[in-house]
């Protein structure tokens, strides 16, 4: 996923070299990409790529794309250009930007939060957090086979279609 910062004087010729950043990335091996642009209420959609490499389907406009791990550092960069811009302290607690989401959020600050040291259980493990691409589907009390997948199986980040 491509993460484009809106300007104002973002159009035409513009939304062109997205279109060509996103075509580079996929010269280059990517098999999709997508781009999303918001800006005063205006938004472009740009794709380049398939979303099936087996396929070769397109990337839809609205296709939707597994994160997992890659939210971490697109969440922190951003956090930290705050900080830098002194929109953001790093060391006020949570509950200051988000009220009753974190527990104890009076007590843990940004900084903890970004370098795990923060006294949260590992939310992975609580099973309304489970990947259900790894979660075994019973039928008859047997694992379908065709679902079948070991734990450490890397999972693509090709994007998925908007049902699935």
């Amino acid at each position: 996923m491509a993460v484009v910062q809106p300007n104002a004087a973002l159009a035409g010729e513009k939304l062109g070299d997205v279109q060509r950043a996103l075509d580079a990335m996929v010269a280059a091996g990517t098999p999709g990409a997508l781009a999303r642009v918001e800006d005063s209420g205006r938004s472009w959609t740009v794709t380049s790529g398939v979303a099936d490499i087996d396929t070769a389907a397109p990337v839809p406009r609205e296709a939707r794309f597994r994160a997992a791990s890659l939210t971490k550092a697109m969440v922190s960069t951003v956090v930290l250009q705050l900080a830098a811009g002194r929109r953001l302290d790093l060391d006020q607690p949570v509950g200051r930007w988000q009220p009753g989401i974190v527990a104890r959020a009076d007590r843990i600050t940004v900084r903890q939060l970004m370098n795990h040291t923060g006294g949260l259980a590992d939310y992975m493990a609580a099973p309304e957090f489970a990947d259900p691409l790894h979660r075994p589907v019973l039928r008859m009390g047997r694992l379908r086979g065709d679902f079948q997948r070991s734990r450490h199986q890397q999972v693509s980040s090709t994007p998925c279609s908007p049902d699935g």
